[in-house]
C-alpha cells in the first residue's frame, strides 16, 4: 500500500497481480484478500502437484506494464515469458525472492536451474544482506539488487504490544500457570512442514534439559 502511494505520488502506477492458490496452500487458511482497485485476482491453474503453474491474463499484464517484478520460482510459466522479453530487450523484469529453495537440496537439477535462472533478471529485490550475498556469489552485479529486508508492516504490531498493560501478561501467565522466572520462547508462524517442526520441537527439548525454567509457546496453525 505505501508502495501504491507513493509511486502514485510520482506519477506511476502500480498494478499487484496475483492468482489462486493450489490445494496444499489453501490448507493452510493464511491467505488475505486486500480489496484495492490496483489488485487484480487472476484464476490459477496448476499442474503436477503443484509444480507448474499457469496464471491467467498474466500476459496482458505483462503488455501493461513498463517493469515486471515477480517472484522468483521455476513454477511460473510467465517468468519464462519475462526471461524472453528481456533478453530480445523489450521489456526488463526483476526477481524478488530468496535467491535460492531453503528447504531445497542444493545439488539438485532443479536448483542448479534455479541458480541459472536467477542471472537472468535485470534487477533483484533480495529479501536480506544474505540473499545479496548469494546472489553476488553466483555472478550477479551488487549495482543491480536492491534488499528489501523483507518483512509485514510492524507498526500497528508494535502500537499492540505498547498497549498491554502488566495486568494483561500478568493475566496471561496466570491463563497458561507460567511462572513468573521462566524463560519464555515464542515460535509464531504456520505448522507446516516447511518449517521443520520436527527441528524445533527437538532444539526446544535439549534446551529444557539444560534449562528447566524454558518454555516454549507456539502461535500458529
Amino acid at each position: 500500500e505505501k508502495l501504491h502511494h507513493l509511486l502514485l505520488e510520482n506519477g506511476h502506477e502500480l498494478r499487484v497481480v496475483l492468482g489462486t492458490p493450489w490445494e496444499e496452500e489453501l490448507k493452510r487458511n493464511d491467505n488475505v484478500v486486500i480489496e484495492k482497485d490496483y489488485f487484480f485476482y487472476e484464476k490459477s491453474r496448476w499442474f503436477f502437484n503443484s509444480k507448474c503453474h499457469i496464471l491467467q491474463k498474466s500476459v496482458s499484464h505483462v503488455l501493461w506494464a513498463d517493469i515486471v517484478i515477480t517472484e522468483q520460482a521455476n513454477r511460473h510459466l510467465h517468468n519464462y515469458l519475462l526471461i524472453l522479453l528481456s533478453f530480445l530487450g523489450i521489456k526488463p523484469f526483476a526477481y524478488w525472492g530468496h535467491g535460492l529453495n531453503r528447504q531445497g537440496n542444493a545439488n539438485s537439477l532443479r536448483e542448479y536451474f534455479k541458480k541459472k535462472l536467477a542471472l537472468k533478471a535485470d534487477w533483484w529485490f533480495a529479501y536480506t544482506h544474505g540473499v545479496a550475498y548469494y546472489l553476488q556469489g553466483i555472478g550477479f552485479s551488487e549495482q543491480r539488487i536492491s534488499i528489501l529486508n523483507n518483512s509485514i508492516d510492524t507498526l500497528a504490531f508494535k502500537e499492540a504490544i505498547n498497549n498491554l498493560t502488566d495486568q494483561d501478561v500478568d493475566e496471561f501467565r496466570r491463563q497458561y500457570k507460567i511462572d513468573d522466572d521462566a524463560q519464555i520462547g515464542l515460535f509464531c508462524g504456520g505448522l507446516h512442514q516447511d518449517k521443520e517442526i520436527g527441528f524445533l520441537l527437538e532444539s526446544s527439548r535439549r534446551i529444557k534439559q539444560h534449562n528447566p525454567r524454558f518454555i516454549l509457546l507456539l502461535g500458529g496453525d
